[in-house]
Parts: structure tokens; sequence; C-alpha cells
């Protein structure tokens, strides 16, 4: 059988991981540097926006897709993990002296 053919026949990492977090964010084409996405956990997806200032610091909102909103404490890790990411990731690249990254595709436990 052919390498080539049997890898395009192997399927890729579920976008919902089973255990722990999975943080997929979009750089949005505006004026800011802003990313939204999702954070995608074995039970429930949340909406995310992360707008990373001047100074490099990071504001992250989250938002869950159902009506009921998160538990406080829920909100705080989620938002820390993201703001977090973000940050590492965006002074990362200016110390490279690189764009910041398109896409953040990323797990965390």
């Amino acid at each position: 059988m052919n390498d080539d053919v049997a890898a395009s026949d192997r399927s890729g990492p579920s976008e919902r991981p089973t255990t722990g977090l999975r943080i997929v964010l979009e750089r949005e084409d505006s004026g800011d540097l802003r990313y939204a996405g999702q954070i995608l956990s074995p039970a429930e997806t949340v909406a995310v926006e992360a707008q990373v200032a001047a100074d490099g610091s990071v504001a992250v909102t989250v938002q869950r897709a159902d009506p009921v909103d998160l538990d406080p404490a829920r909100r705080a890790a989620l938002v820390e993990k993201v703001r977090l990411l973000v940050r590492t990731l965006v002074r990362q690249a200016a110390s490279d002296e690189l764009s910041p990254p398109r896409r953040i595709n990323r797990w965390r436990e």
C-alpha cells in the first residue's frame, strides 16, 4: 500500500478533546490585534475573544453557547488560560521579529 494513500485515509484529531481543553483562536483582520474563537471541553463549548493592547496586555471575554452562565471560578480560570496563552505567543512572535500567529490551536489540561 502506498504511504501517501494510507496517510490521507487516517482521521485527524477530534475537535472536542476527551480531557482538558482545546483552545482555537483566529486573528481577526481588523486594525486591532484581536482573536476570536472557542474553548472546547469534553462537555461544553465556550466562545472567546482576546484583545491585545499596544502595551502587550491581553483582555479576554468568554461566553457559553447555552443560556446558563459559567460558574465565576470556571470563567476566571478559562479567562486566565487564554490570556496567558495569547500573551505568551504574541510576545514570543515580537521577540523573534515575526507577526503574531494567525491561528492558535492548543490543548491544555
